[in-house]
């Protein structure tokens, strides 16, 4: 199995791509699968590390609370019909009432996940 967990330093920071230590070792079978040309998984080996502009995005502070939207969803699901509705608060508190009634057979959960979607 490949170590796919990233190092950190003592300064809790991920080291830049070619600071990283080396791969660790990996078991026989994966191995095998490296080295031989006609295994059919060959070209599905997985890398270590992530792609420069994620490891980017992953080390940037986060927004300031202030500039942060949310969103309050909720679902309803009844005998006779079903609904979703979302809340949604700018940085402003301006905020926008949503609702939906869902003309489709649905689940309490389903209708939960609607709440969502149409807060997105």
């Amino acid at each position: 199995m490949v170590n796919t967990v990233a190092q950190t330093e003592s300064n809790g920071q991920v080291p830049a791509r070619e600071e990283r230590p080396a791969r660790a070792e990996v078991d026989d079978e994966s191995d095998a699968v490296a080295t031989d040309p006609s295994h059919p998984w060959r070209h599905y080996q997985i890398e270590d590390g992530l792609p420069p502009e994620v490891e980017e995005a992953i080390v940037q502070d986060p927004p300031p609370v202030d500039e942060v939207w949310t969103a309050h969803t909720d679902g309803a699901w009844g005998t006779a019909r079903a609904g979703a509705a979302t809340i949604i608060t700018s940085p402003t508190v301006r905020a926008a009432a949503f609702t939906a009634r869902l003309e489709f057979q649905t689940t309490n959960n389903m209708a939960k996940y609607e709440a969502i979607l149409l807060a997105l």
